[in-house]
């Protein structure tokens, strides 16, 4: 393409440049920081992508499907976690790509523990497990008061075919943030849970190896050492309106745009119409702008 008039609308944009340095700053917050950067690929789902998250490795990722869990593993990645709470028709899936892989998966509820359970020891077969807790998102995750949380956790510590590789959370209810204030809030309740977590779980001689928290907005905050080993943030590399409305990021943070043509003008009613609709820009809003 020789210059925008070239391309077909609506079409998504990337100034690989801005993209590439968001990446960076990531990594390099979380190598000063001395921990684990286990970014999710969910928003471009590419393997350049990703590379560029993990500085040209092919380390650890999060992927939402087990469609991008097998791309990924394709494509050469090593360390690959599917972060939806699992269900029992998927474990074959998951046994077929730990031949490749090393995959993990999310367990919050008694059900699945006792679908897991069952089917390793029929299938003489063995997982790789972390705990998804609730840091007050409320979409899912194990109570982190409740003394079932702590139970559960203790049968996949002790369940000689499952490996208890840690315990997981998503601030999601960062995205609500209207200022770079409600930012560090939120990002100091997630730390609070974490530590809270761990602390119970170590109170009963488990001990979590992997302590993962994180989104794109409270990653933007300071970090505590003390109460996590890893971050997952994924929206980072482009950013967005909502990013710079909550104070994540500046408007020359932003690595994506939408390329739409304006294909009617309506002088008598002082309006136009573009070939992008809801599903090429997003039905997602932001609580302010500017």
């Amino acid at each position: 393409m020789s210059c925008l008039d070239d391309i077909r609308t609506p079409a998504f944009l990337v100034n690989l440049s801005v993209f590439k340095a968001n990446a960076q700053r990531m990594i390099d917050k979380a190598n000063s920081n001395n921990i684990n950067l286990r970014p999710h690929i969910k928003t471009h789902k590419t393997l350049q992508g990703a590379k560029y998250q993990l500085g040209l490795s092919f380390d650890k990722i999060v992927c939402s499907t087990l469609g991008e869990a097998r791309f990924f593993a394709n494509g050469g990645f090593k360390d690959i976690l599917y972060a939806v709470p699992i269900s029992p028709d998927k474990l074959p899936e998951i046994i077929d790509l730990s031949q490749k892989v090393k995959i993990h998966m999310f367990i919050d509820n008694w059900h699945a523990y006792e679908s897991v359970a069952n089917f390793a020891n029929t299938h003489n077969s063995h997982f790789s497990v972390f705990i998804k807790f609730d840091c007050g998102y409320g979409r899912a995750g194990v109570n982190i008061n409740s003394e079932d949380s702590i139970k559960l956790a203790e049968a996949l510590a002790t369940n000689p075919n499952i490996t208890l590789e840690g315990i997981y959370c998503h601030a999601g209810h960062a995205y609500s943030s209207t200022s770079l204030e409600d930012v560090n809030s939120y990002a100091l309740d997630e730390l609070k849970a974490a530590k809270h977590f761990k602390d119970q779980l170590e109170k009963r001689g488990i001990h979590p190896k992997v302590v993962s928290v994180g989104s794109t907005p409270t990653c933007s905050a300071s970090i505590d050492r003390e109460s996590f080993t890893e971050i997952h943030p994924g929206n980072y590399v482009f950013y967005d309106v909502q990013q710079v409305a909550c104070g994540s990021a500046s408007w020359e943070d932003c690595a994506g745009t939408v390329l739409t043509r304006v294909i009617s003008l309506y002088q008598d009613r002082g309006s136009f119409l573009i070939d992008a609709g809801a599903l090429a820009l997003s039905k997602d809003t932001c609580p302010k702008f500017p």
